[in-house]
């Protein structure tokens, strides 16, 4: 069938698309992170500049962001409430029992007490747009400018019934109109009895320079946090990919604890539940929960034959990692309560309800993977199954208490949980890991006798292929004499006869003594000698050398010497073979006068029988080397030169 011009691109553009696919690959992951912080780098910027600009832009910000550290009064104990509902102490504008201290130092004289206000007076010179900006507290607090509430918190964290809560750690909150001049009141609440969590810092500005600065301050530091909690399940893909010895269940589980473990942050929480930006908060969660499910389902449905579906939610994968956490961290940075206080509530208990109903499906969607796990053979997988049902019995009490009592994230017992999946984890793969290295072990073991084997059975096929030739060759020297030279015809059957007894007892063994095998050379040679009568002249130089060598391995050289050497030669043929040793370096040197060997010719007679012997000696001396050359005036050169293993130097 001919193929048209379209489907020739589209056939000549597969081997592209595949190296595309290997280039955008999970384990390059790592690669695509920086362009990732770069990107991140610049929406943060834009959004600096949004916040910098459209708050202020009626006028132009010619005051700065200042931290208030003096003019500070405290004062043990809750004030009355008038008939409007109204703190009596925010209408005083006397000093009377109020006393002044130094910033941020807890007040003394607590005395049990369970709440304490804190007063100061505003700068003068700010209008309109004007922000408080406080941060530390962990307690319950309340916010009021002279007597209007402009924030609270217990109102609706019922903190009577909750001794344990913790609130928000950071707050920018929005002053009416002209608030120069004017006093800030400050309530906070504990039932600790030995801290009652006095705020750290407060500063007064203008919104967008507030926004600005704490931008500024935790850039870095957002940055880092995304990139790092990215980097965690990217580097476990490039590291399965590359090592190939981990389950996808395993590095689920993995990262599902990390995003859990995430959670217990006491900033990650906040951001969490102090945030009315719900749709970034749920985002977040199916960030983790996502890579665990597209762990658990690649491992199923995807495969070699739909690689491209495997590249695209990886991408999809990465970007909406990155985009979630992205939201998240300028979410975190840009938080304000601007939500009427029931919507805010009602909120939380959504997002609560949502997140552990998304991390039980999770986890029952585990269970239902270490089930089909055991039953293909993996025993390790049943401690991952009870591991995975305890966590699932402790996310399901704390759902049926969260409905009850609506606690927040840092009273669930998620910690039991993560540490009991933990140590099985832990156990299992280990047990998982002796097994593998076990069994690579033995594969190890098992490849290299079989190599050996395959390797000898080839080696002992070689030298079949030459003891039948070399045979016939001396048979047409020995009918060549039988009626010319009685005499030497019984010599070179005698000859004959013991070179066939070599061949016989030595021609299988994988290395004989080197004077064996010398002294089967001579006999060849002088059996070539009858042949061809005064025309070969052959000189020999041997040390004693004490080492073994490949049978059969000397003869061949010299055949093809005589072989070649006198094809299309006049005169005689000299022949000189020499054996030394210098330190632990062995050479054998073979020279001929002969008519030389043509580069094509070259190549032929090495890929043959020289070719076989070069395999023989270095596989039996790894680094061993066959050369052959022409010699300057004529004739051709053979050496072959290796190194003598300690073990084997005095054998």
């Amino acid at each position: 069938m001919k193929l048209s011009s379209n489907h020739k691109t589209l056939f000549s553009a597969r081997p592209l698309l595949k190296k595309w696919g290997n280039l955008l690959s999970v384990q390059f992951s790592l690669r695509f992170l920086p362009i990732g912080v770069f990107l991140f780098s610049i929406l943060l910027l834009m959004v600096f500049s949004i916040l910098r600009n459209s708050p202020n832009k009626h006028f132009t910000s010619s005051l700065p962001v200042i931290e208030i550290l003096d003019g500070w009064q405290y004062r043990w104990g809750d004030s009355p409430i008038d008939t409007e509902g109204v703190p009596i102490w925010t209408k005083e504008n006397s000093d009377k029992e109020w006393t002044s201290f130094v910033w941020a130092q807890q007040p003394p004289n607590r005395n049990g007490a369970k709440d304490l206000w804190l007063r100061t007076r505003l700068p003068e010179g700010y209008t309109h747009d004007v922000s408080i900006y406080f941060a530390g507290s962990n307690m319950s607090y309340e916010v009021y400018l002279e007597s209007t509430v402009l924030f609270k918190t217990s109102d609706f964290l019922a903190l009577k019934n909750n001794a344990n809560a913790l609130f928000g750690f950071w707050e920018v909150i929005s002053l009416p109109k002209n608030p120069a001049g004017k006093i800030v009141y400050f309530k906070i609440h504990s039932e600790n009895p030995s801290f009652i969590g006095i705020i750290d810092t407060v500063k007064f500005g203008y919104k967008g320079d507030i926004l600005l600065e704490l931008v500024q301050k935790d850039l870095v530091k957002a940055i880092v946090s995304a990139s790092l909690i990215l980097a965690c399940p990217f580097f476990l893909f490039w590291f399965w990919n590359n090592k190939r010895e981990y389950y996808f269940l395993h590095i689920g589980l993995f990262c599902l604890s990390a995003g859990v473990g995430i959670l217990s942050g006491t900033h990650v929480r906040e951001m969490f539940f102090n945030n009315p930006l719900f749709w970034i908060n749920f985002g977040n969660t199916a960030f983790f929960l996502s890579i665990y499910f597209y762990l658990s389902f690649s491992d199923s449905i995807l495969t070699k034959q739909n690689k491209f579906l495997l590249v695209l939610l990886q991408l999809l994968l990465l970007g909406f990692a990155y985009l979630s956490m992205t939201l998240n961290k300028v979410s975190l940075l840009y938080i304000e309560n601007t939500l009427d206080e029931k919507v805010v509530y009602w909120s939380q208990i959504l997002f609560g309800w949502l997140f552990y109903a998304a991390m039980l499906a999770t986890v029952l969607f585990v269970l239902r993977g270490s089930i089909l796990t055991y039953r293909k053979g993996m025993k390790e997988a049943g401690l991952y199954f009870f591991g995975n049902l305890g966590f699932a019995s402790f996310i399901s009490i704390q759902m049926a208490d969260y409905s009850y009592s609506h606690p927040m994230f840092f009273n669930t017992n998620f910690h039991w949980g993560i540490l009991f999946i933990a140590i099985l984890m832990a156990y299992m793969m280990e047990r998982k890991f002796t097994r593998t290295r076990q069994k690579i072990s033995q594969l190890k073991q098992e490849w290299v006798e079989t190599d050996r084997a395959l390797k000898e059975a080839n080696l002992i096929s070689l030298q079949n292929t030459m003891n039948p030739h070399f045979l016939f060759n001396s048979l047409n020297t020995i009918h060549s004499l039988v009626h010319l030279n009685t005499q030497l015809a019984d010599k070179a059957i005698l000859l004959l006869s013991d070179i066939y007894r070599y061949l016989v007892d030595y021609g299988s063994s994988p290395l004989v003594p080197f004077s064996k095998e010398w002294k089967f050379m001579e006999e060849y040679l002088e059996l070539q000698r009858i042949r061809f009568s005064d025309k070969l002249m052959i000189e020999t130089q041997s040390e004693n050398l004490e080492i073994q060598i490949p049978p059969i391995s000397l003869q061949p050289i010299v055949e093809n010497s005589i072989k070649h050497g006198f094809a299309g030669k006049k005169g005689d043929l000299k022949i000189l073979i020499k054996a030394y040793k210098v330190d632990n370096t062995v050479s054998l040197l073979f020279e001929d006068n002969g008519v030389g060997l043509a580069s094509e010719s070259n190549g032929a007679l090495f890929s043959r029988s020289l070719g076989n012997i070069s395999k023989r000696f270095k596989y039996h001396f790894p680094g061993a080397k066959l050369q052959v050359s022409n010699l300057p005036e004529q004739g051709v050169s053979v050496l072959i030169s290796f190194k003598i293993p300690e073990e084997r130097s005095h054998e």
